[in-house]
């Protein structure tokens, strides 16, 4: 498929305001997005002996579709048309939904601009933009308009990647995540079973763990629990990894509880890929959510490529993998691509 990203942004006539200008941790992070969208074309539908089911794709984060470190120059795709791609690339492909929003009404309507440009100049899979629906409008209203036309029934794959934590509020996980379609047997289990969203969810731990006493309002938003709530399991985790000999372990637990709140959507506990910045400070943590066993074995197969990572559970069957070494440079992350 045709590559559109450029080595730098003097290609696009002065329009980089528009662009998510980002770290290079940010790669990372793109990086784990792309691993399970390649698992959905490679192993769903290119591998498929019979026709493949159709799919879902919705981005609520989409903004230009590029991301750009100012320090490195780089530009790379971002989630937007990381879908796209991969979207064109999947055999059956239903619907490609990209919301692309910002509170100021002309960086929204330049990025949602360069966006529907990036996803028409695909040359290789024309089809992506007859069957992408583009959207602008707050996380609210999006999530209204994409549960309302979402196919229930057949598989989708949800991009959550917000600006800041605020933005992605517990409602909209529990809206998303609570969405199934009608029920049916599993040929393989015998079982009854329905068809639930996946999500790819950014949660932005860095942000939450330096505001837990400031504004612990950022926490009770983030994870759909009064600040009297979640004390009682914050009290819980913090006792488990200081029993571990973990004295600071804030991003631990808000990540415990964050799994706990999953785990009453899913039944499959989260896989969890912290991402630090260049500098080697833990930025914030990718989840994948998903109780379809195929992708979730993959996903862990995925994890398990790479080296220079940390591992350790919160169930039984859960990992949480760091993406770089403890103290990685700008030549380390190269190594990654």
């Amino acid at each position: 498929m045709t590559n559109i990203t450029p080595n730098n942004l003097s290609d696009y006539n002065g329009e980089a305001e528009f662009y998510e200008s980002v770290g290079i941790h940010q790669k990372l992070k793109h990086k784990f997005i792309d691993l399970y969208l390649k698992i959905w074309v490679e192993n769903v539908g290119q591998r498929s002996r019979t026709t493949p089911p159709t799919v879902d794709f919705f981005d609520l984060y989409a903004a230009s579709g590029l991301a750009h470190d100012q320090n490195t120059g780089e530009t790379w795709e971002g989630s937007a048309l990381l879908a796209a791609k991969a979207f064109g690339e999947y055999p059956n492909g239903r619907l490609l939904f990209l919301n692309s929003y910002d509170e100021n009404p002309t960086t929204c309507k330049h990025q949602i601009e360069i966006l529907k440009r990036n996803i028409q100049n695909l040359e290789d899979c024309p089809h992506v933009n007859e069957k992408t629906r583009f959207f602008s409008a707050d996380i609210h209203q999006a999530t209204d308009e994409a549960l309302r036309i979402v196919n229930k029934d057949y598989p989708s794959l949800w991009i959550l990647d917000p600006y800041h934590p605020d933005q992605l509020p517990w409602k909209i996980i529990e809206r998303i995540g609570s969405t199934s379609g009608k029920p049916f047997i599993d040929k393989k289990s015998g079982r009854s079973v329905m068809k639930k969203p996946e999500l790819i969810i950014n949660l932005m731990t860095s942000i939450l763990q330096r505001n837990i006493d400031r504004k612990p309002e950022l926490l009770s938003n983030a994870i759909g629990l009064s600040q009297e709530n979640w004390t009682p399991l914050y009290e819980k985790y913090e006792e488990k990894w200081k029993r571990l000999g973990v004295e600071k372990c804030t991003r631990h637990i808000i990540l415990d509880i964050y799994a706990e709140r999953l785990s009453q959507l899913y039944k499959n506990p989260p896989i969890i890929a912290e991402v630090n910045a260049a500098e080697g400070g833990i930025v914030y943590a990718m989840l994948l959510v998903t109780d379809s066993n195929a992708g979730y074995y993959n996903m862990k197969k995925k994890m398990d490529e790479w080296q220079d990572y940390k591992i350790y559970q919160w169930k039984p069957e859960a990992k949480l993998s760091v993406f770089k070494r403890k103290n990685p440079d700008q030549k380390d992350i190269t190594t990654w691509f």
